[in-house]
């Protein structure tokens, strides 16, 4: 049934995360304590508990004007995740999954990479995901959300052309692509979709030639960042 089939793929992504984040001790990546499924019941596992707000809530206040939050403190956050996927990378493990959403910023200057649910192991081939994989697919984001994850592909702009493809026969390189686009974002404080829908409107806008051309605001260093990343 649906609802089986819904739970399988749950438990699936709940087990795979733990047992990935188990592998994974980096301060920019949360500990697991501890895993257990008491008498066969329900599989728990203890984290640390982390409080503070996602990149994504950070940018979106910046754009309202609601928070000073100045380059040199968006680019450390930025180079803390970059150092938690790096050292993933060094064990094997792919996030799949890399958006400002999953990136928490304690009140302290903290930084975690969150949400290993569908991060993958280059040592599994293809064909050990591809039914469970099946499954995640048919997990559809909603129409207009444009931040959500869908099923186990990844999250729609932030995903690199050869993961929308097939994402289960991903490499490191998916991940650099990913994390391109949220450096952009860091600047322009539009996630790549609304950047498109802003693109898309202005294009309708040009023939006005009363209108002037607004500039991105990025430096051409994090440009060129950005660019060989993607």
């Amino acid at each position: 049934s649906q609802s089986s089939r819904k739970e399988e793929v749950l438990l699936w992504r709940f087990k795979k995360e733990a047992d990935i984040t188990a592998l994974l001790e980096h301060p920019h990546i949360i500990p697991l304590y501890e895993m257990q499924r008491p008498e066969q019941g329900e599989i728990q596992f203890t984290m640390r508990k982390v409080e503070g707000q996602t990149l994504r809530s950070l940018l979106q206040k910046k754009r309202k004007g609601e928070l000073d939050l100045d380059e040199t403190q968006i680019l450390s956050i930025f180079r803390k995740v970059c150092d938690a996927i790096a050292y993933a990378h060094s064990k094997g493990v792919i996030h799949r999954d890399l958006k400002p959403d999953n990136v928490m910023v304690g009140q302290f200057g903290e930084v975690y990479v969150m949400d290993w649910g569908i991060s993958k192991r280059l040592e599994e081939s293809p064909e050990e995901e591809s039914e469970i994989e099946s499954l995640l697919t048919q997990q559809k984001a909603e129409k207009d959300d444009l931040y959500k994850t869908i099923g186990g592909m990844g999250t729609p702009g932030y995903m690199s052309p050869e993961q929308q493809e097939n994402a289960s026969n991903v490499t490191p390189q998916s991940d650099i692509y990913s994390l391109g686009k949220i450096l952009r974002e860091c600047f322009t404080l539009l996630s790549p979709m609304e950047e498109l829908k802003q693109q898309a409107k202005k294009s309708l806008q040009a023939k006005n030639a009363t209108k002037k051309k607004t500039t991105e605001g990025i430096p051409e260093e994090i440009e060129a960042i950005e660019k060989k990343a993607t």
